[in-house]
């Protein structure tokens, strides 16, 4: 009989040290929080990328797009002009997300259940951009507005004092 013990050998300690370091830097990496900043940055990257499929989906299908916005849902989406010709055109929503306001003020006053029409972007990329309004999160604040000479958003950071 052989009385020797097995033991590790150096290489199998350095491999389970590695998986655990590993282990732990994904794990923290993932509980981390995402700074306010950060979270609001990426709305607003989320909210151009809504902006620019309904400028697509206007010069794409040859018709009028209008980003609407219904409060009670906190949901902006993109219809098309009431004597609109094609049909199944591709939806395209954005929801506010949650934690985050909506300075309702520049939008004036609405009723109950109704809608409003925010930007109409058109065929040749123009863009009918009558609106303004205020994103909140925490205390950032940005504004958000289309252009109408460029029909791109155009975002202004606003310091809350």
């Amino acid at each position: 009989m052989n009385n020797r013990r097995r033991r590790f050998t150096l290489i199998e300690i350095l491999a389970v040290i590695t998986i655990m370091v590993l282990s732990a830097t994904v794990a923290v990496s993932t509980l981390r929080e995402t700074p306010p900043a950060q979270t609001m940055q990426n709305t607003v990257n989320d909210f151009r990328l809504f902006c620019a499929k309904a400028r697509l989906r206007a010069t794409e299908f040859g018709q009028d797009s209008i980003v609407r916005f219904k409060p009670e849902e906190r949901k902006f989406y993109v219809v098309a002009p009431e004597n609109a010709s094609v049909e199944n055109l591709p939806e395209v929503i954005w929801v506010i997300p949650e934690k985050f306001t909506l300075n309702q003020d520049s939008l004036g006053s609405l009723a109950d259940g109704e809608e409003l029409d925010l930007f109409r972007f058109f065929p040749d990329g123009g863009t009918a951009g009558y609106r303004t309004f205020t994103l909140q999160f925490n205390t950032l604040k940005r504004t958000v507005s289309i252009s109408k000479l460029t029909g791109q958003l155009q975002v202004k950071n606003d310091i809350d004092e």
